[in-house]
């Protein structure tokens, strides 16, 4: 709407809708769609329709943690969610270390997409959202080294799916190694034995479970 009654009227109309929608997530995005076009804030929208302004919680980053599998996996990924961003949903937080600028700018990326902040749609739009941003250059530089450039479906579900795992397997070992070092320091607490134990297994099943096609190859 270009005139302030236009204006006036689509608010109006959207008040009763988005009041009855109690999907935090949902809610935003469309109270920003509408601001949008209202050419107003969202929080003027929320104002104007008495709307409790939702606040996210944001989660605190995982221990810091890397290696040179790590790094190559947490790379593999981020080129990935450049071409596929809602994949981004499907990433455990746990496993991605932020020591370096691929680890943040793809933990910034997750908290935009389950958050709603951030648009679907091509290079482009990611790059316009991201403008002014501190991690800015950091995707223009990831997109120029051919990061974002589209692949086969089938391909980019294989690589992902083997990054993910390798995170996995190296975030267990480290738990392993940790329990180790302690058990040699001066031993376990039967909690401990049992965890110990538990990691154990979940690795020997995650082992078990890699294709064999993929056992022994690294993705850089």
């Amino acid at each position: 709407p270009s005139s302030p009654e236009g204006r006036a009227e689509l608010i109006h109309e959207a008040k009763p809708l988005l009041q009855r929608i109690s999907a935090p997530v949902l809610r935003v995005q469309i109270t920003k769609a509408i601001a949008e076009l209202a050419r107003m804030s969202q929080a003027e929208v929320e104002g104007a329709c008495e709307l409790k302004s939702v606040r996210f919680e944001r989660r605190a980053p995982p221990p810091r943690r890397s290696s040179h599998v790590e790094i190559s996996q947490i790379r593999a990924l981020l080129d990935i969610v450049l071409v596929k961003p809602e994949w981004a949903a499907r990433i455990p937080l746990e496993l991605i270390s932020t020591d370096t600028l691929d680890g943040e700018l793809l933990v910034t990326i997750m908290d935009k997409v389950e958050h709603g902040e951030l648009p679907r749609g091509n290079t482009g739009q990611l790059l316009e959202h991201f403008r002014g941003h501190p991690l800015e250059n950091q995707l223009s530089a990831r997109i120029g080294d051919g990061s974002g450039e589209a692949e086969d479906q089938g391909e980019l579900e294989r690589v992902f799916t083997d990054a993910l795992g390798r995170l996995r397997e190296a975030a267990l070992k480290q738990d392993i190694d940790a329990l180790n070092e302690r058990a040699r320091n001066g031993g376990l607490s039967a909690e401990e034995k049992s965890q110990y134990t538990d990691l154990l297994k979940r690795l020997g099943e995650l082992q078990r479970h890699k294709p064999k096609s993929l056992i022994g190859k690294e993705t850089t």
